[in-house]
């Protein structure tokens, strides 16, 4: 069906998209940004923040590629070592901002490490840390957890705080070579990003057509998230018969 516009550049199908996110996300459709995968968001948050000029805090290790990223611009990534229990450790990375720190970065559920932060802990950690910082929450995995919403931090988004939210379509939607993803924040520093994206929007029409489909698609997303446990459960059984402890997932 998407491919009917494939001759035609991607403004309609992109507003109508955004529309579609924040009424699926309950938010504004100028807290919204459009990206070909967080992938690329990654690397303009870093121009957008002056990364080049400042600190980066993350846990470590991380999904680090706006980490790297914002390493070759000049940033000096700061890493803080996971806890015993392989968890972002909120108290040691709230420690750890400086006068310099320009954005903490959180990805949670975690990547490589597949642990979560207790949502209440981490609600209350970004009220706190975003009266000072810029806070990133990665929920590229946040799907793949029953209570999912309990899990999200678009609450404190919602609620004012200097939070950047990032969801992708790359996984459970099965769109990775599509490049479909977004992220949302305040109207203000919306804005600002929009000032440094590849023209007016940077993903195709017929990627877009599918994430307008799928968004609605709660069987296909069920039936991913069932094969992804499957899978899951049989790996860890693998793994535990040739005698290796792996972390709960």
């Amino acid at each position: 069906h998407g491919f009917k516009d494939a001759n035609l550049y991607s403004r309609t199908v992109a507003v109508e998209l955004k529309n579609k996110i924040a009424s699926y996300e309950g938010v504004k459709p100028e807290q919204v940004f459009l990206c070909a995968g967080l992938s690329e968001v990654l690397n303009l948050v870093g121009a957008v923040t002056g990364l080049e000029h400042g600190d980066l805090v993350s846990a470590h290790p991380t999904f680090d590629l706006m980490l790297t990223t914002a390493t070759a611009i000049g940033g000096k990534w700061i890493k803080v070592p996971l806890n015993k229990q392989y968890q972002h450790d909120l108290p040691a990375m709230e420690a750890a901002l400086t006068p310099k720190t320009k954005l903490l970065y959180i990805c949670n559920p975690g990547n490589p490490c597949s642990t979560i932060v207790d949502p209440e802990e981490l609600s209350r950690f970004c009220e706190r840390v975003s009266r000072k910082n810029l806070v990133f929450v990665d929920e590229a995995y946040n799907d793949y957890i029953p209570d999912a919403e309990k899990h999200s931090m678009v609450k404190r988004l919602k609620a004012g705080d200097n939070v950047m939210i990032g969801k992708t379509l790359s996984k459970v939607h099965g769109f990775a070579g599509l490049r479909v993803a977004y992220v949302m924040a305040s109207k203000e520093f919306i804005k600002e990003l929009e000032k440094y994206r590849t023209w007016d929007f940077s993903m195709n029409a017929p990627s877009m057509h599918g994430a307008l489909a799928t968004l609605d698609d709660e069987m296909f997303k069920k039936y991913c998230i069932q094969k992804n446990a499957e899978v899951r459960d049989m790996t860890v059984a693998g793994l535990q018969k040739l005698g290796y402890d792996p972390l709960p997932s």
